[in-house]
């Protein structure tokens, strides 16, 4: 009689836990989408084209929220600080959960304590240049910093993001001299960029660069790639070079919850994003802006990807020595 008692109080429990796990993502409950960046770039676009969706597949509310701040680590902070009942998801990349605690040492928080559900959205990565600069491909780039006499500028989006990372492996691959100049953002970059202050800098591909192009506000000079990309078809890719053939990066961007939140929890909210990402409207305008709707994956799938992009990234950053500002 008390096995059987036991029996019936574990069952009982059991679905209690998940009843509460559910109701914690029932109907009327709000959901938070973190975005780790202010609103206007290319993280709040791709969160405002998928949060409507997403909002309907719940069947519940889901508000944007935009926290800018240490490279995306204040945002990531704040997800921490709440419960782990999936009422907030963050929208982000390695730039804010792999390379911020690489970097900075006061980051407080490290890439384990984040559960990845899925990768969601791909962007390839461009090779971009002052107007007026003397070079129309990496190849040209190489030759005309070799001759330069001194280290050639480039821009970021600050110390110790991925487009400053990889720039100094350019650099180092490349056999050249440069110089990094960190802003607080793309767009004062693009000011320095078509005024001349830097000569080049590494960013996520989006579709407004063609008119930039054409308005001589910034040159393209290929895709950092080791195929050419369909957005720009005509536009030379590193594997055709001479100096870097090999050298082939890419951003991603994911969705994240805590570490430490249930898995029914998780496995509602990846299969969410699995039917919101499935929509054509959405990977339509994913499209437009430039990016590349992924694929959702499972939930192992996804944390053994994460993995594996801290370990390559420790590893490109394990002889740099960065001055946060």
């Amino acid at each position: 009689m008390m096995k059987r008692r036991s029996l019936v109080f574990g069952l009982l429990a059991g679905l209690a836990m998940s009843a509460s796990a559910q109701a914690q993502l029932g109907p009327g409950k709000t959901i938070t989408l973190m975005v780790p960046y202010p609103a206007g770039g290319p993280s709040d676009a791709i969160a405002r084209i998928i949060a409507p969706r997403l909002q309907q597949v719940l069947g519940q509310t889901v508000l944007i929220e935009n926290l800018g701040g240490a490279s995306g680590g204040l945002a990531a902070m704040k997800l921490l600080q709440t419960p782990a009942d999936g009422r907030m998801i963050f929208q982000g990349s390695p730039n804010e959960l792999i390379l911020s605690p690489l970097t900075n040492p006061d980051i407080g928080f490290k890439p384990n304590q984040f559960r990845h559900l899925t990768q969601i959205t791909k962007n390839p990565l461009i090779l971009l240049a002052r107007p007026d600069l003397p070079a129309n491909n990496i190849d040209e780039l190489i030759e005309y910093s070799k001759k330069l006499g001194k280290p050639t500028p480039y821009g970021s989006v600050g110390v110790g993001s991925l487009y400053h990372i990889l720039s100094e492996d350019l650099a180092k691959q490349a056999g050249i001299k440069v110089t990094h100049v960190p802003y607080r953002g793309a767009a004062p970059m693009f000011q320095d960029l078509a005024g001349g202050a830097v000569d080049f800098a590494i960013l996520p591909y989006q579709a407004s660069y063609k008119g930039l192009q054409e308005q001589k506000k910034l040159k393209m000079l290929g895709w950092v790639s080791e195929k050419r990309d369909n957005f720009i078809p005509e536009l030379v890719a590193f594997c055709e070079s001479k100096g870097l053939p090999k050298f082939d990066h890419a951003i991603w961007a994911g969705m994240f919850l805590r570490a430490d939140t249930p898995d029914d929890i998780a496995t509602k909210i990846n299969a969410a994003i699995a039917e919101t990402m499935k929509t054509p409207e959405v990977r339509a305008a994913l499209e437009k802006m430039g990016s590349i709707p992924v694929d959702t994956t499972s939930l192992a799938v996804a944390q053994s990807f994460f993995e594996a992009e801290v370990a390559k990234l420790n590893g490109m950053t394990k002889d740099m020595e960065f001055k946060v500002q």
